[in-house]
């Protein structure tokens, strides 16, 4: 197997891998949510602990203020964060109305950029086997020049 299609096939189930989530994110069924608009009141910054080169790695969480049918949810974390987040922000979430408390962010954004990496992909795979067929067809230089040169018979007479 030629390079060229091991790097269209490994292209291609990257593509799958990236499209499968970004469909999720993206298209996601959400039935039993509903969407609110919410406030963020706290972010925090959290340790994850320290990488293989010893360095600590950090990751944030997100707490919002929300209101559901006339009932304040105070300090609930989001379970996303973005950078453009600060204290004070106004935001849309969805929390599931059989049970409040359990909300997520709107990470569309997310499902499109992995969207976009798929498609690139699945672009990337094609070109290379596409553009290997036709390369395959045409001779090499070297092919060329040994068809050209008169073939030698160490047999032959004076």
């Amino acid at each position: 197997m030629t390079l060229r299609k091991i790097f269209s096939l490994i292209s291609i189930v990257l593509a799958l891998i990236f499209a499968v989530p970004g469909f999720i994110i993206t298209f996601a069924d959400r039935s039993g949510f509903a969407e609110t608009e919410a406030t963020v009141q706290r972010i925090e910054r959290v340790s994850s602990g320290t990488n293989s080169k010893g360095k600590t790695e950090y990751y944030h969480k997100t707490y919002v203020y929300y209101n559901v049918d006339g009932k304040n949810y105070e300090m609930q974390d989001l379970g996303s964060y973005h950078n453009d987040y600060y204290v004070g922000k106004k935001i849309k979430i969805y929390y599931n109305v059989n049970n409040p408390f359990d909300i997520h962010g709107d990470d569309i954004v997310m499902g499109i950029i992995l969207l976009c990496v798929s498609a690139a992909l699945f672009v990337a795979a094609g070109v290379f086997i596409f553009k290997g067929d036709f390369l395959d067809d045409k001779p090499t230089d070297k092919e060329r020049y040994k068809s050209d040169r008169p073939k030698e018979n160490k047999y032959s007479e004076p």
